[in-house]
């Protein structure tokens, strides 16, 4: 079983709220070839269900409840989909949003798959967004259908997926866009323009750019595949971990145009923006990055995005910002507040809080995580928001 918490990471510790997670699935039958999690899926050809998974999420899911805390939103799921074909088969999504239901557990879902559209599915997720307990993320990496049958051959097309977004939204249930992942050059084609009209006309909320991650060894065939040329790349993680091979990614001022672009056509539609994992805080127009800010009753953990927002209005210490997060709305979990909660959240959050201040400390891992927050000669943090037109 994968773990309940996403384990302690340079990268997502510092910068990610969705950090509880429930997979129902081993694997994933999509096959999309850009799947940063291909390495570890050739171990585990047949996709499975991993009922102790869903187990482990109710027992948690209780705990919350009887111990009387907000929940953190947890994510269904992350590196498998939780709609898959075997999704009618098992059940164990469905299963997850109906324990949701009953304990009032906010879900953020996060899929390609139509199958959420049965009535059984549908039903659930409707009561969910009844409550304010649900939001539904669409994967997206492309709107042209020639391409994604490449790029995702077993996957629902990106037409259908949008009318899924439509139908979701005539609901009333919350939806984001994910253009997971966001390929420079292809994701927004035709233009941006175009490509957020067709957007908006689903109904969408909010929507997260998270940028390509791919073995190092595979990105000529895949830029060959989607008929571009490989841009510059960079890595991805800090250092390589046994077992798993270089992942990088493009590198930021190769998106950078694009993202002030898409941001700037969204905003003049209502949605809001923000990117996954990349530090890009002064482009956010939302107050978290996963759409948290759709759903009621939650708690969520400081990242560096607070502290970005605490050295804006004037440089300040580490000490001195840590002391500041007294200061956040009551929802914010940190420190002392850690030991209200079950020890199975508990002990891991404390593990990744301390990544969190780990990075804040040290210039070098900062530099690579956020390009608009640093430290200065004096020890202090200091906000650098980055410079961009506001319409372009």
């Amino acid at each position: 079983m994968i773990g309940l918490v996403i384990n302690v990471s340079n990268i997502i510790s510092p910068l990610c709220y969705s950090l509880i997670r429930v997979e129902p699935y081993t694997s994933c039958s999509y096959n999309c070839i850009y799947c940063y999690a291909r390495w570890r899926r050739e171990a585990i050809l047949k996709v499975e269900a991993d009922f102790e998974a869903v187990s482990t999420f109710k027992s948690m899911a209780e705990k919350v409840e009887r111990l009387g805390v907000k929940p953190i939103p947890a994510r269904l799921s992350t590196i498998s989909d939780p709609f898959q074909p075997c999704e009618a088969k098992y059940k164990l999504s469905l299963k997850v949003l109906d324990l949701a239901l009953r304990y009032k557990y906010p879900i953020i879902v996060n899929t390609k798959g139509l199958l959420l559209l049965r009535e059984r599915w549908l039903k659930k997720l409707k009561m969910l967004a009844d409550e304010s307990l649900v939001v539904v993320q669409i994967s997206l990496s492309t709107l042209d259908g020639e391409v994604a049958k490449i790029i995702e051959p077993n996957a629902p097309p990106p037409d259908l997926r949008l009318k899924a977004i439509e139908e979701l939204s005539s609901k009333n249930i919350p939806t984001a866009i994910r253009i997971s992942p966001y390929i420079p050059g292809l994701s927004l084609k035709p233009n941006p323009e175009v490509t957020v009209k067709m957007l908006s006309k689903s109904g969408v909320r909010h929507l997260i750019v998270e940028s390509l991650r791919i073995e190092a060894s595979r990105v000529k065939d895949f830029y060959r595949f989607v008929g571009l040329s490989p841009p510059d790349m960079e890595a991805y993680s800090f250092r390589l971990e046994k077992g798993t091979p270089p992942i990088v990614k493009p590198k930021l001022e190769v998106k950078l145009g694009e993202y002030i672009k898409l941001r700037s056509i969204l905003k003049d539609y209502g949605i809001t923006f923000a990117s996954c994992k990349e530090g890009l805080f002064s482009l956010h127009t939302s107050d978290d990055c996963c759409g948290f800010y759709m759903l009621k009753e939650y708690a969520k953990r400081p990242t560096l995005y607070e502290f970005y927002l605490m050295a804006l209005k004037q440089p300040l210490s580490l000490k001195e910002a840590l002391e500041k997060l007294h200061c956040l709305p009551s929802n914010y979990i940190f420190n002392e507040k850690l030991k209200t909660y079950p020890r199975i959240l508990r002990k891991p959050l404390k593990s990744r809080e301390k990544r969190l201040i780990r990075a804040l400390s040290n210039p070098q891992i900062l530099q690579k995580l956020t390009p608009e927050l640093v430290v200065e000669a004096d020890e202090k943090l200091r906000a650098e928001p980055l410079k961009f037109p506001q319409k372009l």
